[in-house]
């Protein structure tokens, strides 16, 4: 009678790879998950500067006052699920508010462009602002404190 070559791993084998598994993973896990945190951080600052272009366009057509800030939750945004969606803002005051042409072109830039951030929350602000100097200014706070500080708050300026 001949002898049958048993062909596959034995349970020994088997235990001794998962542990190795086990073990690349636990060292593995930290890193990607500051890769991930890297890539939505990124993702949060390229949002900042797509609106802070849209604010220079905008203010082309229809200039802020130096000295303007204000919040775009406030007008153009709302935070909803980890993202603001965009919606049309008429202005209340015009003597105290931007001209309402300057928020008719953001949303016409904007329209189709939603924010994601892995950090919107009630809190968080995007801050617009023109210098006394005329120099404008693009700020996410995810505090909503109005300063840059290290929980990853991000601004943009010219």
């Amino acid at each position: 009678m001949k002898k049958l070559n048993n062909k596959g791993f034995s349970l020994v084998e088997l235990i001794v790879v998962i542990a190795i598994m086990a073990i690349l993973a636990v060292t593995l896990a930290p890193r990607l998950v500051q890769y991930v945190d890297r890539a939505r951080t990124a993702s949060d600052q390229e949002a900042a500067n797509t609106v802070f272009t849209a604010v220079k366009l905008a203010n082309l057509e229809a200039p802020l006052a130096d000295g303007d800030s204000f919040n775009l939750e406030d007008t153009l945004y709302a935070v909803t699920n980890k993202k603001w969606a965009v919606s049309a803002y008429t202005v209340a005051d015009p003597l105290t508010e931007p001209p309402q042409e300057f928020f008719n072109i953001m949303l016409e830039i904007l329209a189709d462009f939603d924010l994601k951030s892995s950090e919107a929350d009630a809190d968080t602000s995007i801050i617009v602002a023109k210098s006394a100097e005329g120099k404008l200014s693009v700020t996410l706070d995810y505090d909503g404190t109005g300063y840059l500080e290290a929980d990853g708050d991000y601004k943009v300026s010219e």
